[in-house]
């Protein structure tokens, strides 16, 4: 398969364009030239594994605690799903399951696929990888939901003495696997999603 890096090309990151090897900045945009990253999948692996490490206890350990007259009660992820449906709360109830549930483990899958296709090089097409890379960059905006409605709960439900909402412990692993996960996707260089193409 002839790509860039075999007729000494260089793409540019920011726009696209195809420079000789020779050049550090692009012809087109002047954005600095780098060339491809084969260590950056080992940063990818480094950081998706501690993600999925911090993934775990965020939903075994209580994500919210609320306090109503003195009486304390703390619920996972997967519990205060459950909770907001039985109260009526079904869009808050939905967000949550989304955000926590689906969104990251789509995420963390998605990662992990496109990190094995390229170091295993598989006999799969670079578009349909560049697209799931491009979509794997999307849902990561959509990564920081579940903790902005964690926040918008402690803020909303405060009585004084009454009734009070306040994160657990589950919220701050929550936070951690995030961020990893934002930096696992970040480390792929885009130039090896298009190498090792064999369609």
């Amino acid at each position: 398969m002839t790509n860039a890096s075999n007729i000494g090309l260089l793409g540019c990151r920011a726009c696209g364009a195809a420079n000789p090897e020779s050049e550090t900045h692009c012809n087109t945009c002047e954005h600095k030239l780098t060339p491809v990253a084969i260590e950056s999948l080992q940063r990818t692996w480094a950081w998706l594994i501690t993600s999925t490490l911090f993934y775990i206890p965020a939903n075994t350990y209580p994500l919210l605690k609320n306090r109503v007259f003195e009486r304390e009660e703390a619920h996972t992820i997967l519990e205060g799903i459950i909770k907001f449906y039985q109260t009526g709360d079904l869009f808050v109830a939905t967000v949550i399951l989304f955000a926590s549930l689906v969104i990251p483990i789509l995420k963390l899958t998605a990662i992990a696929y496109i990190a094995l296709s390229i170091q295993f090089e598989w006999d799969i097409a670079a578009l349909p990888r560049s697209t799931l890379y491009k979509l794997v960059e999307i849902i990561g905006r959509w990564s920081m939901v579940d903790v902005f409605v964690v926040v918008l709960l402690v803020a909303l439900v405060q009585f004084g003495n009454v009734a009070s909402v306040v994160p657990g412990i589950g919220a701050t692993y929550f936070l951690l696997s995030v961020i990893f996960a934002m930096f696992s996707a970040n480390s792929i260089d885009p130039k090896l999603v298009w190498m090792n193409e064999d369609h």
